[in-house]
């Protein structure tokens, strides 16, 4: 005798199991979208020599500075390459820097590149996320 809870569970549990083996899915992972911001500082980094070499989408590499003399919860933002472009700004870095120092996993990409008539401090937009463990 089949229980109606039993067909319940099947309903609830399984369907979606068996979708996920069928097309050969797991669970996605979305990236929680924690920030979107410009970039403290470009203009006095390395961001305008290499400007016309970054793109929408170009990942970037957020590096935390906790003895930063101006501000310990800075965290500076590197291109791949290795070069400083600039830091999150201090207003907005509180959240990203508690999360990192609890090693929580955030990325980082290029949104845009506005062109030079955009004054410096607004010419690259960011966005980072905060990465599902």
């Amino acid at each position: 005798m089949v229980h109606r809870r039993s067909v319940l569970r099947l309903v609830t549990l399984g369907l979606p199991l068996l979708r996920m083996v069928l097309t050969g899915l797991g669970p996605r992972r979305v990236p929680v979208v924690l920030l979107e911001t410009t970039v403290a500082g470009f203009r006095y980094h390395r961001g305008p020599t290499i400007e016309d070499t970054l793109h929408a989408g170009d990942p970037l590499e957020l590096v935390r500075e906790p003895s930063n003399p101006f501000d310990p919860r800075a965290i500076a933002i590197h291109h791949p390459t290795g070069l400083r472009l600039g830091y999150v700004p201090r207003v907005v870095n509180l959240v990203p820097s508690n999360l990192l120092d609890q090693r929580m996993s955030l990325s980082a990409r290029i949104i845009d590149v506005r062109p030079s008539p955009a004054p410096p401090w607004e010419r690259l937009l960011i966005r980072i996320d905060l990465e599902e463990p």
